[in-house]
């Protein structure tokens, strides 16, 4: 355990835990309203933010702490499902660019409204 549950140290992981929790709730909660998972949610707010670039799907399991399968399979998902799409870099077929369809464009809406809350919260932390 990190330091005791009455200092800063125990009290600012609790904080942590907590908001970790309450957003993946919400993340979860927003994700099961269009059908889909967690993290294909969390796909589309990557590629809403230019945060996919050119790196494939290697970078992305790295950015998003599972493996480069699952990547792989909730790309092939929201490219099913019409939110996203899929091409290949010209210069390395490697790399895959995934960009946000009108119908990807709405969900992501709903996702950041959804979920600015988190930021209103934090923005009013000392």
């Amino acid at each position: 355990m990190l330091g005791s549950p009455e200092g800063l140290e125990g009290k600012t992981f609790d904080l942590i835990d907590r908001i970790s929790k309450a957003y993946e709730y919400v993340l979860r909660r927003c994700s099961s309203r269009h059908s889909i998972t967690a993290l294909q949610a969390e796909l589309l707010l990557l590629a809403g933010s230019g945060g996919v670039g050119g790196g494939g799907v290697t970078r992305l399991s790295r950015i998003l702490l599972v493996t480069q399968p699952a990547v792989s399979d909730a790309i092939s998902a929201l490219a099913r499902k019409g939110l996203i799409v899929v091409s290949q870099s010209d210069l390395d077929m490697r790399v895959t660019r995934i960009k946000l369809s009108e119908k990807g464009g709405k969900v992501l809406e709903e996702l950041e409204e959804r979920l600015g809350i988190f930021e209103g919260a934090i923005k009013r932390l000392d």
